[in-house]
């Protein structure tokens, strides 16, 4: 008898040590669109986060195995300011659910105004804004290569001893811009531009690569002019996601 009530206490003392709530919710813009790849943050009293997830492309995301308290939880995406709960109550064996709306950073972007960085950058993170027929939507890409223009010819003369080339300005080239590892914000414009490609109808845009910082506030950009996809790789458009969009364009313009 004195054994069984001694296991049974042991067994009370482990579930109430290992009792834990949840927290869950849904990341959404201002306009009820899903955000995904937001970062969600739990925090405790003492500033210590105890708890990390990225959304998925619904917006959705959980917290597991939280100890029962009080904490702040926060969500950061690129493009975004970020958005804070406090006071957020987590029982023992219980769900808490959180929903946030993040609002636009209006500093990042085209048009935007620059905020000052340190260099070098700990981790790029590129905005895409490129307008097809009065349309504006926007894309996101960690890597960007090919912002640059060349315009120098190689010649040499047929009688020339020296044989070697000489270099001289020429004619300007453009070459193509490559986006790597990025994702698509909440809409389908671009792969419906991509489209046009296979029909042979493209239409030309203007794009507006612009450098973010941490803060998501834009250090430089570059716009191309008459801009149009030529390929994409590794695309899940279910998730949002893309390994390589190839840009042609027909110049571009810097601003720092």
């Amino acid at each position: 008898m004195k054994i069984t009530v001694i296991f049974a206490a042991f067994l009370l003392f482990v579930s109430t040590s290992f009792a834990q709530g949840s927290v869950e919710g849904t990341i959404t813009d201002a306009k009820g669109a899903a955000v995904g790849r937001a970062v969600i943050s739990l925090i405790d009293a003492k500033g210590t986060t105890v708890a990390k997830y990225t959304t998925d492309a619904e917006g959705y995301y959980t917290l597991d195995d939280i100890a029962a308290g009080t904490y702040k939880l926060t969500a950061n995406a690129v493009g975004f300011k970020l958005a804070t709960k406090t006071n957020v109550l987590v029982v023992d064996d219980g769900l808490t659910v959180i929903d946030l709306t993040l609002a636009v950073n209006s500093t990042a972007g085209s048009g935007g105004s620059t905020v000052t960085s340190p260099w070098p950058q700990p981790k790029f993170s590129f905005s895409v804004e490129f307008t097809v027929n009065g349309k504006t939507s926007k894309l996101y890409a960690q890597e960007v290569s090919g912002l640059e223009e060349a315009n120098e010819i190689e010649y040499r003369h047929g009688n020339d001893k020296v044989f070697s080339t000489l270099k001289m300005p020429g004619l300007k080239g453009h070459g193509d811009i490559t986006l790597k590892k990025g994702n698509f914000v909440n809409d389908d414009t671009f792969v419906k531009w991509y489209d046009q490609r296979l029909q042979n109808v493209i239409q030309h845009g203007t794009v507006v690569i612009s450098l973010l910082d941490e803060k998501g506030g834009v250090t430089m950009s570059w716009t191309l002019k008459n801009a149009f996809p030529q390929r994409m790789i590794g695309a899940n458009l279910a998730l949002g996601q893309f390994e390589t969009i190839v840009l042609a364009h027909e110049g571009l313009s810097i601003k720092k």
